[in-house]
């Protein structure tokens, strides 16, 4: 679901952005980092965030038109900032009240791996929360095929604003669209999430993928051996880098089909590929169903994200891949029928 922004909608969170940099309450620097910060980095930090609110926002009045779902626009003192949901009150009947549940809107990429909060995160929300918690992930698009730097929120506006040819390549603002990735209850989030601990690793969870063209070619030329074939199997997780700890919530992986196993050793990482002698389909209860082809080569993909693959926070996550996998199921409702809910309850 989708909901094209307006100028309006620029407009507002720019302003709502400069007289925050502007407000001499409002402290100069990031607030993890401690680094400095100008009109710049707000406008980064808010422009993005406020619009896939607004977005969101929208979509879920659509769904129940009788109310008005408003975001927080308000600038609090420090001392004043809290941990409120990002609806933050409801236009009904003419009046203006509190929400009944707690929604956590989240701006997501596309390539992101896990959906979730922190733990502190959701205790904070459980703690305050009148009613049910919703998380909803949403990002922003474009109605043309353009490049994540070119549908930059601060760009698109300031091509609309300013005559510069160098701002040519953004993303036109009348394009722009906010779109519902996912949305998931907070009920759903602790049955079926899992809780990664800080200084845990960052795991990936697109398991099976392509190999490159030189690896083809060397299992093909048999430098690479085989070390096993099987058939309807369960396969034995490893980590690529072995000083890393095996992903044990991933297993075990199931699979329906024929394959075959190469292995690479080399002296300081490990690589396995998988050939599918017949249509393979491979399952986990924490990453969801892959469904590979006949006759491809697959790298078994068992690595960490990031230059830095350990967490600095407390996490409870579930793997995003593996919410259509967990709906297939029912344990996670579809997208439209959480989004009715939240906009029924709120």
């Amino acid at each position: 679901m989708k909901y094209r922004l307006s100028e309006e909608d620029f407009e507002k969170v720019f302003d709502f952005s400069v007289k925050y940099h502007l407000d001499p309450q409002k402290s100069s620097t990031t607030r993890t980092a401690g680094s400095a910060r100008g009109l710049g980095g707000v406008l980064d930090s808010f422009m993005h965030g406020k619009l896939i609110e607004i977005g969101v926002a929208h979509i879920l009045s659509s769904l129940s038109p009788e109310k008005e779902l408003i975001t927080d626009f308000d600038i609090k003192k420090t001392s004043e900032a809290k941990d409120d949901p990002d609806i933050v009150s409801v236009m009904e009947k003419g009046s203006k009240r509190g929400p009944n549940i707690y929604v956590e809107i989240k701006n997501i990429s596309l390539e992101d791996r896990y959906v979730g909060m922190t733990v502190e995160q959701f205790d904070t929300a459980k703690s305050i929360a009148k009613g049910e918690i919703y998380i909803v992930g949403a990002y922003l698009s474009n109605e043309k095929v353009y490049g994540k730097k070119e549908r930059d929120a601060l760009g698109m506006y300031l091509k609309k604003r300013i005559n510069n040819p160098l701002l040519a390549g953004f993303a036109n603002m009348s394009g722009a669209d906010v779109v519902i990735d996912y949305a998931i209850s907070g009920k759903e989030l602790e049955t079926n999430g899992i809780k990664f601990l800080s200084e845990s690793l960052f795991y990936e969870t697109e398991l099976f993928t392509d190999p490159g063209p030189q690896a083809i070619k060397l299992i093909e030329r048999g430098d690479i051996p085989r070390v096993l074939v099987g058939k309807d199997i369960k396969l034995d997780l490893y980590m690529q880098n072995p000083g890393h700890k095996t992903p044990e919530f991933m297993g075990p992986l199931e699979i329906v089909g024929q394959i075959e196993i190469f292995e690479k050793i080399n002296e300081k990482s490990l690589r396995r590929y998988i050939r599918c002698i017949s249509d393979v389909k491979i399952t986990s209860s924490s990453v969801g169903e892959f469904l590979l082809q006949k006759g491809k080569i697959y790298l078994f993909n068992m690595t960490t994200m990031g230059r830095n693959p350990f967490l600095d926070r407390n996490n409870l996550w579930i793997a995003k891949r593996n919410i259509p996998f967990l709906q297939k199921k029912g344990l996670i409702s579809g997208l439209e029928d959480n989004l009715l809910k939240i906009a029924t309850k709120i």
